[in-house]
């Protein structure tokens, strides 16, 4: 089961698009919350497929109301995440900037909540399709992994560009192994970082960034 933890108003879930998560069309897959006090029983967050919560989510007291300046249950939750090793996302309206540095394939530390909102349900339909959790369509949609090899693409770029046939290569390397490690030909794209020109190079990446965007998946050897 996947939670969502979030203290929002019904009318705000319109405003984002998700009535969904009122709706019986995902009650198997996710359970929304959004009112915890310190009498409720936390301990199902234990065997969680995955945790969504929101960063400002306060206590609230027996008969509902905000306990304000108080998140011990959202620290709990938090805790619980870690010390289980379960997938956890923290989102907030306050968070506008993407930090690809506060994304990995366990947790994100930082994400835009409209943005969290944009991209849930590709988010749970790949949970529903495949039975794993894909963290990065959050931040990214559902070809996210056409926006990471856009990224790893434009430092290659940079580095192939401003640097001379002889230096380029070692300062690539690395990079190239991020960008082969999200195909399924990365020893095919290591050899050519190592043969082809810097150039020539950068126009193969570019057509296996086009086949994942049109397929989904490299097609070229």
């Amino acid at each position: 089961m996947i939670y969502l933890i979030d203290d929002d108003r019904g009318s705000q879930q319109q405003e984002y698009g998700v009535t969904y998560l009122n709706s019986a069309q995902y009650y198997d897959v996710i359970k929304p919350i959004y009112k915890l006090t310190s009498n409720d029983d936390i301990s199902m967050f234990s065997t969680a497929d995955c945790i969504l919560l929101h960063e400002s989510f306060p206590d609230f007291d027996t008969n509902g109301e905000t306990l304000q300046g108080q998140n011990k249950i959202s620290q709990k939750i938090r805790n619980i995440a870690r010390d289980k090793s379960i997938p956890l996302v923290i989102f907030s309206n306050g968070i506008l900037e993407l930090e690809p540095d506060q994304i990995s394939d366990l947790a994100i530390t930082s994400l835009n909540k409209r943005l969290f909102y944009l991209n849930l349900e590709a988010f749970i339909k790949k949970f529903i399709n495949d039975k794993l959790i894909f963290l990065k369509i959050l931040p990214y949609g559902p070809n996210f992994i056409y926006s990471e090899l856009m990224e790893f693409y434009g430092k290659i770029a940079q580095i192939v560009n401003t640097n001379d046939s002889e230096n380029f290569r070692s300062k690539i390397q690395p990079l190239v192994i991020a960008f082969a490690d999200k195909t399924n030909n990365g020893e095919s794209i290591i050899e050519k970082s190592e043969k082809l020109s810097g150039t020539d190079f950068l126009k193969y990446l570019e057509k296996i960034i086009q086949s994942v965007f049109n397929y989904g998946k490299n097609i070229y050897p």
